[in-house]
């Protein structure tokens, strides 16, 4: 036998003596949470106190809305509600209450000017018609007859419409307008709306069954205001919190 060295070489099941853990009741729990709840109320009312009702008279001060300090780009679409067919195509017309936005206030100049951020500005158009059959030419005219533009189709299920505005220098100089952009204009200044109606010219070999007329603008927006973070109330709980919790274990 050597000495120094323990003859005990194994596990000895009846050697093991197993710490004894003390496990918090549940009233310790009950009362630790409901010291916690105690503590952020106290904490509540020491940061924001109840205002007295004596002989205070004065009124409640709202807050006014945060100020418009942004454009964000928005674009709606209004569904046509209703069509008659017509010698040679078919008529749509719309339904103008889709539409929330006030197209005769829309400007036709660059947003990025403006710091005001009180005004709309036009951003495009465009027109969307379902449409099935062969190869054929497409002419678009607004529901008093002017001519807006022509397309040749090639037979696919969409049909997209759009316009073009050319501007020199700044908004005050003159613009040249075509497509659907032409057809805002003479929306903008009441000679046609959309409830008129729009013509879509087109042989029998194809069939219109659906437009949708899209109008892009650049709108005023404000910035959410970010509510106010208490940060020495909400540290102070949170360690109350954490030395109570490590204190249960």
């Amino acid at each position: 036998m050597v000495h120094g060295i323990s003859s005990n070489r194994g596990f000895v099941a009846d050697l093991y003596s197993p710490i004894s853990r003390t496990v918090p009741k549940r009233k310790n729990r009950a009362l630790i949470a409901v010291s916690v709840l105690a503590l952020a109320f106290s904490l509540a009312l020491l940061f924001h106190p109840v205002p007295s009702k004596g002989n205070d008279t004065s009124s409640e001060t709202i807050a006014p809305s945060p100020a418009n300090n942004s454009y964000e780009f928005k674009a709606y679409t209004i569904n046509h509600t209703s069509t008659i067919p017509s010698a040679n195509g078919t008529v749509f017309f719309f339904d103008l209450a889709q539409l929330p936005v006030n197209v005769s206030s829309i400007q036709f100049c660059d947003f990025r000017g403006d710091t005001q951020y009180r005004s709309i500005y036009y951003a495009g158009s465009g027109i969307l018609l379902n449409a099935s059959g062969s190869n054929a030419s497409i002419t678009l005219k607004e529901g008093n007859g002017r001519l807006i533009g022509n397309v040749f189709y090639h037979g696919q299920r969409l049909v997209v419409l759009n316009g073009q505005t050319r501007t020199y220098i700044n908004c005050s100089n003159h613009s040249v307008y075509s497509g659907t952009d032409l057809m805002v204009q003479d929306w903008r200044n009441g000679s046609w709306t959309p409830d008129e109606g729009i013509l879509i010219e087109h042989p029998n070999n194809v069939t219109i069954s659906g437009a949708r007329f899209c109008l892009a603008v650049y709108q005023p927006v404000a910035n959410a205001e970010v509510p106010e973070f208490e940060l020495l109330p909400a540290t102070m709980i949170a360690f109350f919190v954490i030395v109570l919790a490590r204190r249960c274990h």
